[in-house]
């Protein structure tokens, strides 16, 4: 069986059938702790993302990431930062397994779900992140030209 390192990372639409399997991701995502708050999706719920815009990364055999996103509609007022009444891709999860991190596995994620994103006339994204990690995240997301819109802060 191929290492990590030399098995090829294949990005391709979530099926029902990975459902446990990004599940049980999202748990080491949660038991990790590496994000704020973080409980992880139910499958019932995950499988309410099941579309175009979910995605997963697999490597021999193994899911190592996903990431799900939505379509959200831009009204007057909301998402000051977008003309009103466009669409804008509002990125929801995005989770690379601790082993195989710093491998590009993130990237070729947003990469497709951009594409993906932009086959569909959709020219807008969102992201929030509540990780503990905040400058890393803040150069990840850049790299796709999302930049800094507000900032939250808690004590």
């Amino acid at each position: 069986m191929p290492t990590s390192e030399s098995a090829e990372t294949v990005v391709r639409l979530c099926r029902e059938e990975d459902i446990e399997r990004v599940t049980a991701l999202y748990k080491r995502w949660e038991e990790e702790a590496i994000t704020w708050g973080l409980v992880a999706d139910t499958a019932e719920g995950l499988r309410g993302k099941l579309g175009p815009f979910f995605l997963v990364a697999e490597r021999a055999g193994e899911l190592v990431g996903f990431v799900a996103a939505r379509v959200r509609h831009a009204d007057p007022g909301d998402l000051a930062v977008f003309p009103a009444g466009a669409d804008c891709l509002e990125v929801e999860d995005l989770y690379v397994a601790e082993h195989v991190r710093d491998e590009g596995i993130g990237t070729q994620l947003m990469e497709r779900l951009l594409a993906e994103a932009k086959r569909r006339g959709i020219e807008h994204s969102t992201v929030f992140s509540a990780t503990k990690d905040v400058a890393r995240i803040v150069r990840f997301y850049e790299q796709f030209g999302h930049r800094l819109w507000g900032i939250q802060m808690f004590k």
